[in-house]
């Protein structure tokens, strides 16, 4: 697979097309993320734009236009992220410090009372 250089002048303009959807993307994972904390949106959002920016890159090098499909590509990178999916790695389904665990087993921690 052919990696676009960092000091090619595609590599700007394939940034700045990027650059372009980010209001869309954010806006999207705000309404996808909701139910979550302020912090855990944040996180998530962040993680779907570290996830769409590498999709998008990968299809660019295919000689895609991803802009021609912003939303199903947003719709699947939110799904990948609901899914405990990463940028690096994905999130365990077993720790029951987990989102993801506590969301397929039905459980959630909560601190213990303070005397």
């Amino acid at each position: 697979m052919t990696q676009i250089q960092a000091t090619s002048p595609s590599l700007d303009r394939v940034q700045r097309r990027f650059v372009a959807m980010l209001p869309t993307i954010r806006r999207s994972g705000r309404s996808h993320f909701r139910h979550l904390s302020p912090d855990q949106q944040e996180d998530a959002i962040s993680e779907m734009i570290a996830l769409t920016w590498q999709h998008f890159c990968r299809l660019v090098q295919r000689g895609k236009q991803p802009e021609r499909f912003i939303v199903a590509l947003i719709n699947f990178v939110a799904s990948t992220v609901k899914a405990g999916r990463r940028l690096c790695g994905h999130d365990k389904s077993r720790d029951v410090m987990s989102p993801l665990a506590q969301r397929r087993h039905g459980f959630r921690l909560e601190a213990l009372p303070s005397r």
